[in-house]
């Protein structure tokens, strides 16, 4: 039996399951289910008219160039009791199709799938597929303040798989612990599993400290050890916010130690209840390639500002439009003529819409 089928019958196993309990017990009460319909489609044009459909290689959302093209749609189902939760979403898009390409077939329409239990009082335990808590953003454009993904989001991963310990000590205090597959990573592509951890700090109303970090192997059979750290701090207040993150990462090998910087500032202003402006400056310093691939003498060494703008005519839709100009220390943008540039500039424009 196949991978997917397991995973399917294990799910049907479930629920006929608390259909049975249910049946039989006429007190256990019929947990509500939240149920959240997604959907994002874009159109993006790199003003280098590369002959590739991508567009430039770091992103993936907008992942291609000169198309119209959906980048997340999903179907969420959640429940929330005071004692147990799960949560179930199935997904397809270019940010499944560029982010999922190494997982198995049957993993690559899972966005989320996780169940935990309150063990006592302030302590959860779950597992399964979550949403990774390394970079800021998300995979959801309607969350972030930019339509387009910084470096650090599209550097770190979006999901990960494995088992999750979160703690609240007290009212403004969050800590995770997860013990994963891997960076990125639904199945295993080695023997060896990663740890990663978030704390969280909320000093003030609208104000978040973070630190997050992540310690394991990406090698395939080989020793590639990795070690992140992604801080950031974040403040929203009234018609405003501002975001201030960073990254640092090491890799070390039997030969070799190698390491990757970068830091990026956000901000979002509404000018009314339903226009806002949002701008983000960045660089990224990856000379050895830790994250990106260039093949070039200086890697990828690049910085980049935004501009963009957003529109909701209604609480749950959302039209964007933005420029993304790109400054690369070596020339790693493909033109239309085969030609290599040390810039591109993107422009992107999306509708996002969630019920």
């Amino acid at each position: 039996m196949s991978k997917s089928n397991l995973f399917y019958l294990f799910c049907l196993f479930f629920l006929s399951g608390y259909i049975t309990a249910i049946a039989q017990n006429d007190s256990l009460p019929i947990p509500k289910v939240r149920w959240e319909v997604y959907g994002d489609t874009y159109f993006a044009y790199d003003a280098n008219d590369p002959p590739q459909q991508s567009v430039v290689h770091t992103l993936t959302h907008p992942a291609y160039h000169n198309q119209l093209s959906v980048s997340l749609a999903y179907l969420k189902a959640s429940i929330a009791e005071e004692s147990w939760r799960a949560t179930l979403a199935l997904a397809t898009g270019t940010y499944m199709a560029t982010n999922y390409a190494s997982e198995p077939d049957w993993a690559r329409y899972v966005l989320e799938a996780n169940a935990g239990v309150r063990l006592a009082g302030r302590w959860w335990f779950d597992a399964g597929v979550f949403s990774s808590f390394l970079g800021f953003e998300s995979p959801v454009s309607a969350d972030n303040a930019v339509y387009s993904r910084s470096f650090i989001a599209e550097a770190t991963p979006y999901y990960e798989a494995g088992v999750r310990l979160t703690f609240l000590p007290a009212e403004r205090w969050q800590i995770i612990a997860s013990f994963l597959n891997g960076w990125q990573r639904i199945a295993d592509n080695n023997r060896d599993k990663a740890l990663s951890a978030q704390i969280q700090y909320y000093p003030a109303q609208g104000l978040t400290l973070s630190y997050a970090t992540f310690y394991g192997n990406e090698g395939v059979n080989a020793t590639s050890l990795w070690w992140v750290h992604n801080p950031f701090v974040y403040y929203e207040k009234d018609s405003w916010s501002l975001l201030v993150e960073g990254l640092l990462a090491t890799a070390r090998s039997s030969q070799q130690k190698n390491e990757a910087w970068a830091v990026n500032i956000t901000g979002n202003y509404y000018l009314t209840e339903k226009w806002s402006i949002n701008a983000r400056i960045e660089h990224f310093q990856d000379e050895n390639e830790i994250f990106y691939t260039t093949a070039t003498p200086n890697g990828f060494v690049n910085t980049s500002w935004t501009l963009g703008a957003a529109y909701s005519p209604v609480k749950q839709v959302k039209c964007r439009l933005e420029c993304r100009p790109f400054y690369s220390k070596d020339e790693i943008y493909l033109k239309s003529n085969t030609t290599t540039s040390n810039q591109s500039v993107l422009i992107s424009s999306g509708i996002s819409w969630r019920f």
